[in-house]
């Protein structure tokens, strides 16, 4: 019975002289086209809800030391903690190399500290109520640090309809692997504390979350705004030189 049904499918589609249209291409495997930014820099944000009020402030800040590019981020909540996020990544395709993750108001010393080493496994040694753990994961050649995500997506090529895969590593105190995806979904003309900007908005999914972006259409591709879903952060300062 099933070969009957396959020849009576092959049989209607030999009657129509109407090719068949060719299957959507998988999307290719992020890469590095361009590092826009200098080897140093400062963007201050603030962050507010959706109806407008601030929650807080966050800085990026770039330093590029030999071969080694040091991405740290800085997050400022009113009324509850702040968090430090520092990513060392390489310089020629920001592929990640360590980081460490500090609550100042918990502990000075990092709370978790990770290593990427050559043999494709991550090693994360975390300070928690239970002792000090330590983990060991196998990662993927395309990964990418979760802490490195919004320097990353300023090197992607800004066209729309641009889409690109990677596996997104999120480290707490321990690896959590995500298969991600980055489209360039538009065109926008935002207005934020730093002035107005010609932005490209960018659709990041990760497992079931989604995020969106809005980067410069200018070089650096400064990050102008981000909406995780739960508010935004907006562009409020920028330095060159710190």
């Amino acid at each position: 019975m099933l070969i009957a049904i396959t020849g009576l499918t092959l049989a209607g589609c030999a009657g129509n002289n109407e090719p068949e249209p060719a299957p959507e291409p998988e999307p290719a495997s992020v890469t590095v086209s361009e590092i826009p930014w200098p080897d140093t820099e400062f963007t201050g944000y603030v962050i507010q809800d959706y109806d407008g009020n601030e929650m807080g402030s966050s800085a990026l800040l770039i330093r590029k030391t030999l071969d080694i590019y040091n991405l740290n981020q800085k997050y400022v909540f009113e009324g509850s903690f702040d968090q430090v996020l520092i990513a060392n990544v390489k310089a020629d395709d920001l592929k990640p190399l360590a980081g460490t993750i500090t609550i100042p108001e918990v502990m000075l010393a990092p709370l978790v500290t990770y290593l990427y080493k050559e043999d494709g496994t991550l090693t994360i040694d975390a300070a928690t109520e239970e002792g000090n753990q330590h983990t060991v994961v196998n990662v993927p050649e395309d990964t990418y640090d979760n802490n490195e995500l919004l320097f990353l997506l300023r090197t992607i090529p800004f066209e729309i309809g641009y889409t690109a895969t990677f596996t997104n590593v999120k480290i707490t105190t321990k690896a959590e692997k995500r298969a991600a995806t980055v489209t360039v979904v538009g065109e926008e003309k935002l207005q934020v504390p730093a002035g107005n900007f010609d932005t490209y908005k960018v659709e990041l999914t990760s497992a079931s979350n989604k995020k969106y972006l809005w980067y410069g259409k200018e070089k650096p591709h400064y990050l102008v705004k981000l909406d995780d879903g739960t508010g935004v952060i907006l562009l409020e300062e920028i330095k060159e030189k710190f």
